[in-house]
């Protein structure tokens, strides 16, 4: 693995329009978005990922992973609230993987006890987080990649198990946009590198 990685996102409407350069530049690339549908992984909204064989060719090593979700895309909670569900899932993802030569999957979920995006959220979601990321381990094996995307607030970290998450991950990638979001009632800075000593977040 490299020392450190270079990861970009890139809609499927962008797609097209990544050049070799880009490719060349990055050691991954998140393609956004699955989502699901009926509890599985769905695909419909990606009818250009056929353009990561062209990204190959012009980078070998380019690590190319599926994000499922984004914000506002819903079915996380009802999908992982019953182990049957959580594997079906994680099926799902592995005949994708399969089908497109991919090399991971990254989990999106915006966010876990969270309905503010207009999502399904129950308090169980917090244990059953890892119980996802576990199942598309077992899934996808060692040998693929399984991510997060964690939002930076307080409000991800109290309602997951980030010591279990990161057990299972291979890394997490953090929206350090959404430090100070709309979850917090008070004015701040939304990307800082360090917090200020009078922020009453400063040491959350």
């Amino acid at each position: 693995m490299p020392d450190k990685y270079i990861l970009g996102y890139a809609m499927d409407r962008s797609l097209c329009a990544v050049t070799a350069e880009d490719v060349r530049r990055l050691t991954h690339l998140n393609l956004a978005f699955g989502v699901l549908k009926n509890g599985l992984l769905d695909l419909s909204r990606l009818p250009h990922i056929g353009e990561i064989q062209r990204y190959r060719k012009e980078n070998p090593a380019l690590r190319v992973v599926l994000s499922v979700g984004g914000w506002g895309a819903g079915g996380f909670s009802t999908m992982a609230m019953t182990e049957g569900g959580r594997r079906a899932f994680a099926q799902s993802c592995l005949r994708a993987v399969d089908a497109h030569g991919l090399d991971g999957i990254d989990i999106d979920w915006e966010y876990p006890c969270v309905d503010s995006a207009g999502i399904d959220a129950d308090p169980r979601d917090s244990e059953n987080f890892p119980l996802l990321l576990s199942a598309l381990r077992d899934a996808l094996g060692d040998g693929r990649i399984v991510s997060i995307a964690a939002g930076a607030g307080t409000y991800f970290c109290q309602n997951t198990d980030m010591a279990e998450v990161a057990r299972i991950c291979d890394y997490v990638q953090l929206m350090t946009y959404d430090i100070r979001s709309g979850f917090e009632r008070e004015a701040g800075h939304h990307a800082c590198l360090y917090t200020g000593d009078g922020d009453r977040l400063a040491g959350d």
